[in-house]
């Protein structure tokens, strides 16, 4: 169905909500699902979006789709992600096709070079794969929930794909909703509430999406400007400054509002070879003997992953063998 219409009613709640094929909609409470267009929160209550560019450059991604060489090529259980100049690719294996997007600043490159990047990730030449222009403003709205209106999922914000959070802060926003919603009278305490925790919410995945840029040594002009530290958040400069003399711990994050713990700060920090603190536990692993006993015993468990799980293509085929089982009843 489409909407045609949004009555506001004098208090600033939504009256009713018109739609092509089932007339007017009334109801004590609207959730906007309507993703991008945002055609509740934003386009009839005009909740704006809080930038985030001054911390997240990135604001554009060219996508391609390329066959498998073969019907049934290995399926890989995992996701790419490579840097590149001016931002990144993201490598995906789906079931028929092979997922590939660049995703990029356009203060740093203008789609013409994202182009010619792209298709040399892909060693191809320039417009010999089909491919697909995506725009986005790194944001997110500060109040999300007005009146008798909640927005849930890319209505309320969207960051950037480096980190799926999307499905993640859709449920976070689900999980609040049916808990703080009242039963009967006002619902203003509520909604501030719930707003407060959405905006902790995203500024903290601001920041840990901004640990993977501000730490890199390339030089190229968008991750000189992204190791500015004019450009970081003013929490991660301040955890950095900690960081240096300690390991990140649990502590450091308030857990409600947090997407991703402390020990996700520790596997970028540690994997970009940042100058900071290993755990106390670690220390331990000075000793070669003590060290050489886990990375056996860590290759142990995938070798025996290796042996005992399915391949997995052979898995995605099996739970959709399953689900179409399921829908036949």
């Amino acid at each position: 169905d489409l909407v045609t219409h949004v009555d506001v009613g004098p208090n600033g709640h939504i009256a009713g909500v018109a739609t092509r094929d089932h007339g007017v909609l009334d109801a004590d409470l609207f959730i906007d699902c309507s993703g991008f267009r945002a055609e509740l929160i934003g386009g009839a209550l005009g909740e704006p979006v809080k930038s985030v560019r001054s911390h997240l450059f990135t604001d554009r991604a060219i996508t391609a789709k390329l066959p498998y060489d073969r019907a049934r090529s290995p399926l890989p259980s995992f996701t790419g992600a490579t840097a590149h100049e001016a931002g990144w690719f993201w490598d995906i294996g789906l079931a028929h096709a092979h997922g590939v997007g660049c995703v990029y600043s356009s203060a740093h490159i203008d789609d013409a070079r994202a182009s010619e990047i792209l298709h040399a990730y892909l060693g191809m030449e320039p417009g010999s794969v089909p491919t697909r222009m995506l725009e986005f403003e790194p944001g997110y709205r500060e109040r999300q929930w007005i009146g008798n209106c909640v927005a849930v999922g890319l209505a309320g914000g969207f960051l950037e794909p480096l980190e799926a959070t999307g499905i993640v802060m859709i449920e976070a926003a689900v999980a609040m909703i049916a808990e703080m919603l009242p039963h009967g009278g006002p619902i203003d305490a509520p909604a501030a509430r719930f707003n407060a925790l959405m905006r902790a919410r995203y500024d903290n995945v601001v920041t840990f999406l901004k640990l993977h840029y501000c730490l890199s040594r390339r030089r190229e002009p968008f991750w000189r400007d992204n190791a500015d530290r004019a450009s970081w958040p003013v929490r991660l400069g301040e955890l950095i400054d900690q960081w240096r003399y300690r390991a990140p711990g649990r502590f450091d994050l308030t857990l409600d509002t947090e997407t991703f713990a402390y020990f996700n700060y520790q596997y970028v920090l540690y994997g970009m070879n940042e100058d900071a603190a290993l755990p106390s536990g670690l220390n331990r692993l000075a000793n070669a003997e003590i060290a050489d006993r886990q990375f056996a015993r860590i290759r142990s468990l995938g070798d025996r992953a290796k042996r005992e799980l399915l391949p997995n293509r052979e898995l995605l085929e099996t739970i959709g063998g399953q689900e179409a089982r399921a829908r036949r009843g």
